[in-house]
C-alpha cells in the first residue's frame, strides 16, 4: 500500500505548508507565517504535523513547538539546543526524555 504525501510527512493540515524537492534529494518545507485558525499567532508547527519530518529542520522562528513535537514523539530523537536552562527545562517536563548536559 504505497502513502499519500500527508502520510509520509505526518501532515494533519497541509493548507500550512508547501513542500519542495530539494536539489540533495530530501524536501524543504516552508511554513505559512501566519495562521488564519489562529487570531493574530505564528502557525505552530503542531498546527501542521503529528510529529517532525525526519532531517535538519531550518525555521526562522522560535516558540513554535519544534522542541515540544519531537519530545512528545515515539521515536529516539537527538535534539540540540542553544541555551541550557530550556533544554533541561523541557526535558525535565516530559516523560521518558533524558537530558544531557554539562
Amino acid at each position: 500500500m504505497a502513502l499519500d504525501k500527508e502520510d509520509f510527512y505526518n501532515l494533519q493540515n497541509p493548507l500550512f505548508v508547501s513542500i519542495e524537492d530539494h536539489d540533495s534529494g530530501g524536501k524543504i518545507f516552508t511554513l505559512r507565517k501566519r495562521n488564519s485558525e489562529r487570531s493574530n499567532s505564528y502557525t505552530k508547527l503542531t498546527d501542521v504535523f503529528t510529529k517532525m519530518p525526519y532531517g535538519l529542520i531550518h525555521k526562522e522562528e522560535t516558540g513554535i513547538g519544534a522542541t515540544t513535537l519531537e519530545l512528545k514523539a515515539k521515536r529516539n530523537s537527538i535534539i540540540v539546543e542553544p541555551i541550557k536552562v530550556t533544554a533541561s527545562t523541557k526535558a525535565y517536563k516530559e516523560k521518558g526524555a533524558f537530558y544531557v548536559g554539562s
